[in-house]
């Protein structure tokens, strides 16, 4: 059987034979020993020295297109292609924390366009237009009369949940109840969980009261072609079961049967986790719930990510001049504010506070959000924006490991500064815009 060689070892074989160059002459400019570089090329021995690999990128004269890849493959043979994809879908779940707020789509308020016609046929529906229709004129009368509306459909069906989103404001008396099939292993390249979390973070900023649950299965199984009917969107009048396809359904308003299928939604929750917890931080509910967080979480392996005053953790210093209002009625003092940092100094003097600061270009939050993970525990998303406060709590352990590495990673980056540069540069923000 023959030996597959590393991508990195593929990689600058490439390039040096479209550079016209020999293994003995990319050595002596480099100036790494003949054998070794052998070795490295001939994927006999990993190349592991960054120093060495930057040397040899030198001499190749890479463009930066071609620097890029040979520095992927570097990470890939370095942790794994698993692993590097999935510390890249956790960056991408963070960038699109950016700007989640400016993807909401217009609210349609309850009440404001009645529905064209009631729900009241029954039976197959063709045309994946037509499913649509009946989809959303389905999700539109759930939200006028409120109640409970419950889906067994996977994140990606954009139809049902931007149809969701479009009656956001319908669905202040709704609770809709998501339940979600994860999968053991991650999917084949470890992001299949991930991607679900990243569309249910969006999901449960957009939709007021928003329940995820999850069972662990296999979705292509479950919702491929063998399964007839795998979708199910169920409301007190009605349900409807789509085809794996979305091409084709049975609306179901005769009240046995929607009794029937509802019992099976409630049947398969109660098997079922829950994936997030979202706690509204208005009427005094985030107090509560805080103080009752910190007394039981054991902090000892804890990750935090945020470009608060709670927490400066990037190169902003904006943040030192003037706090956003958004987290307080009125502008904070300079002396507040002052007090704030001292007080974060300190603890970071003590030794139980740890702060790593990163350049604002490559912070991948805005102050909208913070992020907390304890390793093998629970993380924490927080959100803040205009009128809306909301904390999403996770136990999902797939989803926390990869986090949990993501996050680790980071803060042993190269463009990270150490506890020591971090403090003395917020104290240098410090006396330059708070004295």
């Amino acid at each position: 059987m023959v030996r597959r060689m590393s991508v990195l070892s593929e990689k600058l074989k490439y390039f040096i034979d479209q550079k016209g160059l020999s293994i003995a002459e990319l050595a002596k400019s480099s100036g790494i020993e003949r054998s070794t570089l052998y070795q490295y090329i001939k994927d006999r021995r990993p190349l592991q020295n960054r120093a060495q690999l930057e040397a040899v990128m030198s001499e190749l004269h890479l463009t930066p297109d071609e620097r890029a890849e040979v520095l992927e493959a570097y990470e890939i043979t370095r942790i794994g292609v698993k692993n590097y994809n999935r510390r890249r879908k956790v960056r991408e779940i963070m960038e699109s924390l950016l700007t989640i707020e400016e993807g909401k789509p217009e609210i349609v308020k309850a009440g404001q366009k009645k529905s064209s016609m009631e729900v009241q046929s029954q039976g197959l529906i063709r045309g994946e237009l037509e499913v649509n229709r009946i989809v959303h004129q389905v999700i539109q009368e759930t939200a006028e009369r409120g109640g409970e509306l419950k889906l067994l459909v996977q994140p990606d069906y954009d139809l049902v949940m931007e149809s969701l989103m479009l009656v956001k404001g319908g669905l202040e008396n709704t609770r809709v109840i998501h339940l979600i099939c994860l999968e053991p292993d991650s999917g084949q390249d470890g992001c299949s969980n991930l991607e679900s979390i990243r569309r249910v973070l969006r999901y449960g900023i957009g939709i007021r009261s928003y329940e995820p649950r999850y069972y662990y299965g296999r979705a292509k199984e479950h919702y491929g072609s063998m399964s007839v009917l795998p979708y199910l969107i169920a409301a007190d009048r009605c349900v409807i079961q789509i085809s794996s396809d979305r091409k084709a359904a049975v609306l179901h308003n005769e009240p046995r049967i929607v009794e029937y299928l509802n019992g099976v939604f409630d049947r398969m929750c109660q098997q079922s986790r829950l994936l997030m917890v979202s706690i509204d931080g208005f009427g005094g509910e985030q107090a509560r719930w805080g103080a009752e967080y910190i007394r039981t979480v054991n902090f000892s392996n804890t990750y935090e990510m945020c470009s608060g005053l709670c927490s400066v953790q990037f190169w902003d210093e904006r943040l030192i001049r003037e706090y956003p209002a958004v987290f307080f009625a009125e502008p904070v003092s300079p002396a507040d504010r002052r007090e704030l940092i001292e007080r974060i100094l300190k603890a970071a003097e003590e030794g139980w506070y740890h702060i790593r600061m990163v350049p604002m270009e490559d912070f991948l939050l805005s102050y909208h959000w913070e992020i907390v993970i304890h390793q093998g525990s629970s993380m924490l998303f927080q959100y803040a924006f205009e009128n809306q406060f909301r904390i999403f709590q996770i136990e999902e352990k797939d989803i926390l490991d990869a986090v949990f590495d993501f996050m680790e990673n980071m803060a042993a980056g190269s463009n990270v500064l150490d506890e020591v540069q971090s403090t003395e540069l917020i104290r240098k923000w410090e006396k330059q815009y708070l004295a």
